[in-house]
C-alpha cells in the first residue's frame, strides 16, 4: 500500500538558492540546558547556493562558506526549500540599507561604521553582534 499522503519532492538544479530548515539547530539548541526557548528562533537558514545535486538519491550540497553551524555540507530535499528573493517594488521596506565600506588612508575597503550595537550573543567561543549601520 502506498503512502497516500505523499508528494513529489522538489528537484533542484546546480547554482539554485535555497533555504536550509533550523528544526535540527533548535533541537541541539534545546539541549544546550540552559532553559532555551525556540520560539522565536528562524525556521530556515538561508539562502545557499546548490552545488552538487543528486536528485535519484534526494540529497543535496549546498555551499556552506565556514558555517560551524553545520558538519556536512548535504543534505535530504526535504530539509530544503526554494529562496523567493524580495521584490523591492512589492515590499520596499523589508530591505534595509547597508553603507558602502569606508576607504582608509592605506586603501583598505574592508571597514565599515557602525552607529550601535544593539545585541551581542555567544555561539560557542565567538561573539555575533546585532548591529545598526
Amino acid at each position: 500500500m502506498a503512502n497516500k499522503q505523499r508528494v513529489e519532492e522538489e528537484v533542484y538544479e546546480v547554482s539554485d538558492l535555497v533555504m536550509l530548515m533550523t528544526k535540527h539547530c533548535c533541537r541541539e539548541y534545546k539541549q544546550k540546558g540552559k532553559k532555551c526557548i525556540t520560539t522565536f528562533m528562524p525556521w530556515n537558514d538561508g539562502p545557499y547556493k546548490v552545488i552538487a545535486a543528486f536528485p535519484e538519491q534526494s540529497e543535496y550540497t549546498l555551499c556552506l562558506l565556514n558555517d560551524k553551524k553545520h558538519t556536512f555540507s548535504g543534505f535530504h530535499a526535504n530539509l530544503l526549500k526554494h529562496h523567493i528573493a524580495n521584490d523591492p517594488s512589492l515590499f520596499p521596506g523589508w530591505k534595509y540599507p547597508c553603507p558602502g565600506p569606508i576607504v582608509m588612508k592605506d586603501g583598505a575597503m574592508d571597514h565599515h561604521v557602525i552607529d550601535k550595537i544593539i545585541d551581542e550573543h555567544r555561539w560557542g567561543c565567538e561573539c555575533q553582534y546585532l548591529v545598526r549601520w
